[in-house]
């Protein structure tokens, strides 16, 4: 949400990635210093997103059960930006 409205970034960055059944064999710990969290997705969010960063639909999605009053209003103003297009 940082790349697509005013928030802040969180500490732990997140990062997101088609699932396959073999994902454990294939990552590799390159900074043990760096914490991340790692989404899992049906599909690759590659496919759809721009500039190294999902699409904003399926941002709103992931985000969906976050308790957040400032989180959700960010939602809400970046889906309202995308139907203008």
């Amino acid at each position: 949400m940082a790349k697509k409205s005013n928030l802040s970034a969180p500490s732990v960055g997140c990062y997101a990635t088609e699932r396959r059944p073999n994902i454990e064999a294939e990552m590799e710990l390159t900074n043990s210093e760096k914490q991340v969290k790692l989404e899992l997705w049906r599909y690759n969010p590659c496919v759809l997103g721009r500039d190294n960063c999902v699409d904003a639909l399926s941002l709103a999605l992931t985000l969906r059960h976050e308790d957040d009053a400032r989180l959700e209003e960010a939602v809400e103003e970046m889906l309202a930006e995308i139907w203008k297009e």
